[in-house]
C-alpha cells in the first residue's frame, strides 16, 4: 500500500513543523511549504514557497506531487502571527493590511484552490485542513485585522466543505487558543486560561491528526477550538 501524502504550509516551525513529526511519525510522507530559504529537516521534504504569489503555490503543489505521486492530505499553517500581526487598528498601515491578509486568507484560499484542483482532478478524495485561532471567535486588542483573517479561514473552511463535498474532499478548521511557540514567546496568558496554561504545538497537531484521519470520516465543514478553555471565560 502507498504511503498517503500530506503538505502543511508553515510546516517547518511552531505548529506546522510539530505536525509535520506527527504526520511522519504516524506513517506519512511530508512536504513542508516554507517561506525564504528552505531549512533542513530529517525526513521531511521542505520547499520554499511565498503562499501569497500563485505561480509560487502552483510550484509548492507540483513539487509535492512530483516527489510523492499524489496529495491526501493539504494543512494550511503558514500564517502571520504573534507580535508580527499586532497593530493598532487606526494605525494599521496597507503594507501591514497586505502582509496579514494575504498571506492568512489569500495564501489560504490559493494553496486550497491549488491542492484541491489536483484532487479533484486526479479523481482522488482528501482532507483540507486550515489552521485559524480562537481569536476568529474573541476579539483581541490590537488584533483586529489578525483576528479578522482567522474568522475568514473558519468560514472558509464551512463554504468550501459544501462545494468539495461532492469530490470526496472533507474541509474543517483548528482554532488554537494560546500556544507556545517562537512567534508567541513574548505572550504570557496563563492567568486567563481556566486550565492554567499556555498549550504546546504538539497538543493542535494531534487535533490535526484527528481531522485528517479516518476516525473524523464523517465530520467536514466544522471548527475544532483546542484553547484550555479560553473561549469560556
Amino acid at each position: 500500500m502507498n504511503q498517503p501524502v500530506v503538505l502543511i504550509t508553515g510546516g517547518t516551525t511552531g505548529i506546522g513543523l510539530a505536525t509535520a513529526r506527527l504526520f511522519q511519525e504516524r506513517g506519512y510522507l511530508v512536504a513542508a511549504g516554507c517561506f525564504g530559504t528552505a531549512p533542513e529537516a530529517p525526513g521531511i521534504l521542505a520547499i520554499a514557497a511565498d503562499i501569497r504569489i500563485p505561480a509560487q503555490v502552483d510550484a509548492l503543489i507540483a513539487r509535492t506531487v512530483g516527489a510523492f505521486g499524489t496529495l491526501d492530505v493539504l494543512v494550511n499553517c503558514a500564517s502571520v502571527t504573534g507580535t508580527p500581526a499586532l497593530s493598532p487598528f487606526l494605525e494599521s498601515p496597507p503594507d501591514f493590511l497586505d502582509t496579514v491578509i494575504d498571506t492568512n486568507l489569500k495564501g489560504t484560499i490559493l494553496v486550497s484552490q491549488a491542492a484541491a484542483r489536483w484532487m479533484t482532478a486526479a479523481k482522488r478524495p482528501g482532507c483540507i485542513i486550515h489552521v485559524a485561532s480562537v481569536g476568529a471567535a474573541a476579539p483581541q486588542r490590537n488584533a483586529s485585522v489578525y483576528c479578522s483573517t482567522k474568522a475568514a479561514q473558519v468560514m472558509l473552511a464551512s463554504a468550501m466543505a459544501l462545494e468539495l463535498a461532492p469530490f470526496g474532499i472533507r474541509v474543517n478548521s483548528v482554532s488554537p487558543g494560546d500556544i507556545r511557540t517562537d512567534a508567541s514567546a513574548d505572550i504570557e496568558a496563563e492567568a486567563v486560561i481556566p486550565l492554567g496554561r499556555r498549550g504546546r504545538p504538539e497538543e493542535i497537531a494531534r487535533a490535526i491528526w484527528f481531522l485528517a484521519s479516518g476516525e473524523s470520516a464523517y465530520m467536514t465543514g466544522t471548527n475544532v477550538t483546542v484553547d484550555g478553555g479560553f473561549l469560556l471565560v
